[in-house]
């Protein structure tokens, strides 16, 4: 119910585009588009754990030496 109102007054006063930013609510086409893949780090521990590098790049060097994935 506030919410309907809020957005109402926040399209007067502030940009729309920057609202819609803030909440993760603007369409599509105005978001930067993430391609699949583009960050190996979501690939998981299988790429995690492959190596000392890997685990530091995606910040999961204490995960994998905790399951002995690292060497």
């Amino acid at each position: 119910m506030f919410f309907l109102e809020i957005l109402k007054y926040a399209d007067s006063i502030l940009d729309p585009k920057f609202v819609c930013e803030k909440v993760g609510l603007c369409p599509s086409e105005t978001k930067p588009k993430m391609l699949v893949g583009a960050n190996k780090c979501t690939f998981g521990p299988s790429y995690w754990c492959a190596s000392m590098d890997n685990a530091e790049e995606c910040n999961a060097k204490e995960h994998c030496l905790k399951m002995g994935l690292l060497n």
